[in-house]
């Protein structure tokens, strides 16, 4: 059973909704550590990724870079081991039965989130923050999903600069953020757009911690 994780309790008991971040296994989000972690009344686990390019990806697609690997598009595997042993393994651990579950992540992670979210209606919420969306084939994935929506929430938010960045197809990347968040609107989600200062690498654990607490604020509210 995999329990490798990290956790923090919320407020409301082994009962309350259980937000599950998708996180980097070498270099953890400095959300998850002792002293950063939001005050939630949703339970908080971390899923570690260790292979982030091909673990996180929906489908095989080029690598971002010329010269980079193809990106493998394991993430329905990923998937299955999230809600499966994985979360067989918090709620064991923990003494938990929650009443709802979300996933929550950043760049690839919220990339797989969304995925996640708009595949498995078993998911309640999901937050992307700054999500990989410039990937190859998203718009096409977005105009063919039928996955019915409401009564659930998903929250997306991107930096101003990302759209600035380099390799050309992260110029679309805001505007692919929006369209998103359109298609979820049409789909019957309750949606929360953001926009932020900076690139795609600064103020990560602060677009974090913002999905973090609409994700709370939804779920527990």
């Amino acid at each position: 059973m995999t329990t490798e994780h990290t956790f923090k309790a919320g407020s409301e008991g082994p009962d309350a909704p259980l937000i599950i971040l998708m996180d980097m296994a070498e270099h953890p989000s400095h959300v998850m550590g002792e002293q950063e972690t939001p005050h939630l009344r949703a339970n908080l686990a971390s899923f570690p990724v260790h292979d982030w390019d091909d673990e996180l990806t929906p489908w095989l697609a080029p690598g971002l870079y010329h010269g980079d690997a193809d990106f493998e598009g394991l993430a329905s595997r990923t998937y299955e081991r999230v809600m499966g042993p994985f979360l067989d393994g918090v709620e064991a651990a923990h003494g938990l039965q929650p009443r709802s579950v979300a996933l929550a992540g950043f760049s690839l992670a919220g990339l797989f989130s969304l995925h996640s979210f708009m595949t498995d209606t078993r998911l309640a919420a999901a937050a992307s923050l700054s999500g990989s969306v410039w990937y190859e084939g998203w718009p096409d994935y977005l105009a063919g999903c039928t996955t019915p929506m409401a009564g659930r929430f998903a929250y997306l938010s991107i930096g101003t600069k990302e759209r600035l960045a380099s390799p050309e197809i992260l110029h679309a990347v805001e505007d692919r953020t929006r369209l998103t968040a359109e298609t979820l609107r049409r789909l019957g989600a309750e949606v929360e757009f953001r926009t932020g200062p900076g690139s795609h690498l600064q103020h990560v654990d602060e677009r974090i911690t913002a999905g973090l607490e609409a994700l709370d604020a939804f779920l527990a509210g």
